[in-house]
């Protein structure tokens, strides 16, 4: 286990310095049930690493969540790419109601997967359209495919 983590930092700040091309921006829609995502891309063991994070509150709802996804990114011509991924999402929310007129506070846990098309332009931004379903497997098992995403980014 040890060994595991340690190879793991190596290759996580390993990717913090290389030579390809990282982004951060926004994420729009389809997010973990947060709508809009702040989203950072990084190069990650010859692919790319993916994180978005959310907050999304309303009348008598409210969710925090995070989303990590490793994705293999596969060129289709120049600057336009697609991608999958599969990866981890976790989130913390509470509502007043739900279906039964109970309310409840919960933390939730699920595995993700990625699948979208990006453009890179000359200038540095990229933008994206993507889905991410969702297997939620804690506190409640259920599964939830959320609308296509659009992403805006700065590459750097």
């Amino acid at each position: 286990m040890r060994k595991s983590i340690i190879v793991l930092a190596c290759m996580l700040f390993g990717s913090l310095y290389s030579n390809a091309q990282s982004a951060i921006g926004l994420r729009f829609g389809g997010g973990a049930g947060v709508g809009t995502e702040v989203s950072w891309q990084t190069p990650f063991g010859g692919n790319r690493l993916e994180i978005d994070g959310g907050i999304n509150s309303g009348d008598k709802y409210s969710r925090i969540a995070l989303s990590g996804v490793y994705q293999w990114v596969m060129p289709i011509q120049n600057s336009f790419k697609w991608y999958v991924g599969a990866g981890a999402s976790l989130g913390i929310e509470s509502h007043d109601t739900d279906y039964d007129g109970k309310g409840h506070d919960g933390f939730g846990l699920g595995a993700t997967g990625q699948i979208g098309i990006e453009y890179t332009f000359n200038i540095p931004l990229q933008l994206s359209l993507d889905i991410r379903p969702n297997f939620w497997l804690v506190q409640n098992t259920y599964f939830d495919i959320n609308t296509i995403a659009l992403g805006i980014r700065y590459v750097y």
